[in-house]
C-alpha cells in the first residue's frame, strides 16, 4: 500500500516488495513470496492481470485470517507450497469466514491462472453477488449479469 500526502491509500504492484526478513546478508528477494503467483514464481514472462488477482487472494487471506495463505520454514518452500498445495479454506482458519468469503479467496488463487477471474471486472461481478455486500436485490442482478456475460 502507498499513501502520502493525505491522498487514500493505493495498492502498489505487490511483487515491488522486498523480503528483508528471509535475506541472506548480500542477497534480497525481488519480491515477496507470500504474495506471488504461482506463474510469477516459475519465472514465466507473460504474465497479465490475473497474477495481480491472485496477490489480491493472498492479501485478502491475510486479512480475514491474520495468517499467511502459506508459510514455510524458508522462502524456499513457501514457494514450493504457492506452486503445488491447495489453498486453504479462511474458514478452516477462523469459523467466523463464511463459505462465500472462503470460495472467492479460494477462486482468486487457483494455480491454473485460467481458472481464476479473467479481468477485475469477472471478480468484481462474482463479488457484488457476495451475500454481505449485495441484498437479496443485488445477489439476482450479479447472477443476471453473469449469465449474460
Amino acid at each position: 500500500m502507498l499513501q502520502g500526502g493525505g491522498e487514500p491509500a493505493r495498492q502498489a504492484d505487490i511483487s515491488f516488495a522486498w523480503s528483508l526478513a528471509w535475506a541472506e546478508e548480500g542477497e534480497a528477494f525481488l519480491a515477496h513470496p507470500h504474495y506471488l503467483p504461482p506463474e510469477r514464481l516459475d519465472g514465466e514472462i507473460n504474465i497479465d492481470v490475473r497474477g495481480d488477482l491472485y496477490s489480491l487472494g493472498a492479501i485478502w487471506y491475510r486479512c480475514v485470517t491474520g495468517q499467511q495463505v502459506f508459510l514455510g520454514e524458508t522462502p524456499e518452500e513457501t514457494v514450493r507450497m504457492h506452486r503445488e498445495a491447495k489453498t486453504p479454506l479462511a474458514k478452516n482458519v477462523d469459523p467466523k469466514i463464511t463459505d462465500d468469503t472462503s470460495r472467492l479467496i479460494r477462486w482468486l488463487m487457483e494455480k491454473d491462472r485460467d481458472a481464476r477471474p479473467r479481468t477485475p471486472k469477472e471478480f468484481l461481478r462474482r463479488l457484488a453477488s457476495h451475500p454481505l455486500l449485495a441484498g437479496e436485490e443485488g445477489a439476482a442482478e450479479a447472477e443476471t449479469s453473469d449469465a449474460a456475460g
